[in-house]
């Protein structure tokens, strides 16, 4: 729709990757168009913007920029201004990892042929969460979920890290090598830092 719009007018996408659209919408829309890149961190079940962050990666603020940024306001919205590249960046870890993750564990527990309702008698409430997490991720659209893995140009990096990660720490249970255990996993725990506020939630 780009080289269509009248100028004067403000063309915006909602995708969870910023710096390709974005380079694309700059392109193609016409003279006196604005552009303003956005992600809305949630999907389409939340019913209110009240509290739910939105990301904006301007390149101009325009005409249009102050009044987004005020409705976003009024809604009570946890507005987010950054550059393209930051954002691709951090969803590479935030989306990329995480659903990466999870799909990973979701698929294990089907080639395990687990009976999850059978698990769920025996649950921890840490695994009850996780499956709670997991059942998140996997009932969203799955094209979605691939295109959040392939066109972030910083997920293959993320993801050679998260195998290269595993595999370093099954070698140390395979080898029986606590000492290294206990020093990765209390090491990435201060990391983490506020471990209280996050049991807390």
């Amino acid at each position: 729709v780009a080289p269509y719009l009248k100028k004067g007018s403000l063309l915006v996408d909602v995708t969870s990757v910023k710096e390709l659209p974005s380079e694309i919408m700059e392109e193609h829309v016409p003279e006196g168009v604005e552009v303003l890149p956005t992600h809305p961190m949630f999907g389409p079940r939340i019913r209110s913007l009240e509290g739910q962050v939105i990301v904006l990666t301007p390149q101009t603020k325009g005409y249009w920029y102050p009044k987004v940024v005020e409705f976003l306001k009024t809604e009570q919205a946890r507005i987010l201004e950054t550059s393209p590249e930051l954002h691709d960046r951090m969803m590479s870890i935030v989306q990329g990892l995480t659903h990466f993750a999870y799909i990973s564990i979701a698929s294990t527990i089907e080639k395990m042929q687990v009976d999850v309702k059978e698990s769920r008698k025996f649950a921890s409430p840490i695994y009850s969460l996780m499956l709670d997490m997991i059942a998140r991720i996997v009932a969203q659209n799955p094209y979605l979920c691939y295109s959040i893995q392939t066109q972030n140009r910083y997920i293959h990096e993320v993801h050679e890290t998260f195998l290269e990660t595993f595999t370093n720490l099954k070698s140390m249970i395979d080898e029986e090598n606590q000492d290294d255990f206990v020093k990765a996993m209390s090491s990435a725990a201060k990391h983490l830092n506020d471990l209280e506020a996050s049991l807390g939630r």
